[in-house]
């Protein structure tokens, strides 16, 4: 391999390397943005912490939803009894 070849390749390592490196630091910005947008908007530190803030949130909803099912059951049942379910 040339000098002239070596010359090239180093420096088309050193440009991959610095476009890389650029890469990484819009990713870095692109993560701290979304961190702090999980802390304004839900009061969490990390993803981890939105994914178990969100598992909660799911299993509330669902025993909301059972709780609602099982008030309407009854109340269907008393329209039923009292003649008035149509």
């Amino acid at each position: 391999m040339s000098k002239g070849t070596t010359a090239r390749k180093v420096i088309q390592l050193k440009e991959e390397l610095e476009a890389k490196s650029r890469e990484l630091e819009r990713l870095k910005g692109e993560l701290s943005a979304v961190k702090r947008e999980l802390k304004d908007t839900f009061g969490v530190q990390s993803l981890q912490e939105a994914h178990k803030k969100l598992d909660k949130l799911r299993r509330d909803i669902g025993k909301r939803e059972s709780k609602l099912e099982e008030a309407l059951q009854e109340i269907s049942k008393e329209l039923d009894l009292a003649g008035l379910s149509s």
